[in-house]
This record gives structure tokens, sequence and C-alpha cells, in this order.
């Protein structure tokens, strides 16, 4: 149906905010798959360090190798602001072969202490986090935090990535339903109000998942799987559907 002057006013009006949101979209999804990239590295280091001092135990030559090799294949780019936490992994790494590596029997003497595997933890996540564009603020040194404010401060990072992705994708929703709304696509109203209807469930929907937020365990789940990108496309894919129609109309006017 042919828009009215106000209508067509309208609808050209939000595509400005509409492609803003758009793009601001993109750079979330990015950084989300970013965020899962790091949590799967971080992971895998976590296993390794359990394994190095599980029985039977490797050579503890091989187990400091392996360690080392782990580290060096999340092709992490220290010059991005983490020469300091390279300086701190080369150290402990290099530490590691001076003592046993793991406690045996009653001797408190080995070189991979609790201390010091949180502190290898602590400066790779660093060093991740800034290697791929998403560290806290420069004002903050990694290196003299604790731990508990160590995992506060990254705790907040994820909660503001988690929070900004669902914020936003609940926003390319609503796009999607006033322009589904001002379309008028369908002759019955019945059709338009379902349309509209549907859309506006699913932004609710995506902004209802900002809640997981005030459980971060929940959100740390849900945001570290792969299926929360396929998901979230998948329903914007469904918003979408009807404006694949309409837009290649209004492109050849």
């Amino acid at each position: 149906m042919k828009y009215g002057k106000i209508r067509q006013q309208i609808w050209t009006q939000l595509h400005f905010p509409f492609h803003i949101v758009l793009i601001l979209l993109l750079e979330g999804s990015q950084i989300l798959a970013l965020t899962l990239d790091i949590s799967l590295k971080l992971r895998y280091l976590g296993e390794t360090i359990l394994f190095v001092c599980e029985r039977p135990r490797p050579d503890p030559a091989r187990a400091v190798r392996l360690l080392n090799s782990t580290i060096v294949d999340m092709e992490i780019d220290y010059s991005r602001g983490a020469l300091k936490e390279k300086e701190s992994i080369d150290s402990i790494i290099k530490a590691l072969a001076d003592q046993p590596l793991c406690p045996s029997g009653h001797s408190a003497h080995y070189s991979l202490t609790q201390d010091r595997a949180e502190n290898l933890m602590r400066n790779v996540t660093a060093a991740l986090f800034s290697s791929m564009g998403i560290a806290p603020s420069k004002g903050n040194d990694t290196s003299q935090l604790d731990k508990n404010k160590f995992l506060i401060m990254y705790l907040q990072l994820l909660s503001f990535v988690y929070v900004y992705f669902f914020v936003v994708a609940s926003l390319t929703m609503a796009s999607f339903s006033m322009f589904t709304f001002l379309t008028r696509r369908h002759h019955r109203r019945l059709y338009r109000y379902l349309a509209v209807g549907t859309r506006i469930v699913l932004a609710l929907l995506l902004a209802g998942l900002i809640l997981f937020a005030l459980e971060f365990k929940l959100a740390y789940h849900f945001m570290t799987s792969p299926m929360i990108l396929f998901t979230v496309t998948l329903v914007l894919f469904t918003g979408s559907c009807d404006t694949c129609h309409y837009a290649s109309s209004i492109l050849t006017l």
C-alpha cells in the first residue's frame, strides 16, 4: 500500500537510528564472540594446570612445556598494552622449572603453588582482554590488584558486554515492529496486529534476558555458549522477515 506523506516521513526518519542500532548490534556480536573465545582459552588453560598435577603426573619439563605451549597457542598480541603481563607470564613459566612442579607427599617446596597458578591465570586473562581490545580503563593496573578486586573488575566488564548486547538487540526488534506497523503490508487488521504484536513480544523477551545479569553465573554460562549468537540471530531474522518484502520495493522508488 502507498504511504501517506506523514507515514512516509516517519518511516524515513526512523531509518537513521535504525542503522545506528544495527551497527551497534554488529559491534556487540563481535565483542560477544571475542568474549566466548577468551572464556574457552582460559578454560583450556585451567584444565592444563590441573592436568600437570594429576596422577600419573607428566615429566616436569614436559609439563612446563605444555603450559607454555598452551599460552603460546592463544596467539596473544602483547603489543596492545599487555607487555607487563607478558613479563609476568614469562617469569612464572621460567620459575616453574627451578623446583619440583607439584607437591609430593609432605613436601612444601614446589613451584606450582596455588598463588602462582592464580597469578598465571590472572595475567593471561588480562593479556587476552587487552590483546582483543576489551580491556578495562587504563587507570587500572591489574598487576597491583588482589584476586577479589581483579575478578570483580572483569565480572563488571563482562556484565556490561552482556547488558549492552541485549539492549541493542531489543531496540533492533522494536524497530522492526515499528516498520511493520508503518508499512501496513497486510490488508487485514488481524494479520497486522499479529505481525506487530509478535515483534513487540520478541523485543520484550530480548530485553528480559538482561535480567540474567542480576545472577552473573547464569549470564556467564549463557553468554559463553555459542548458542547465544545463533539464537539472537534467528530471532532477529524472524522479526525482519516482513521487512525483506517491502525493502526491495522501497529501493526501486
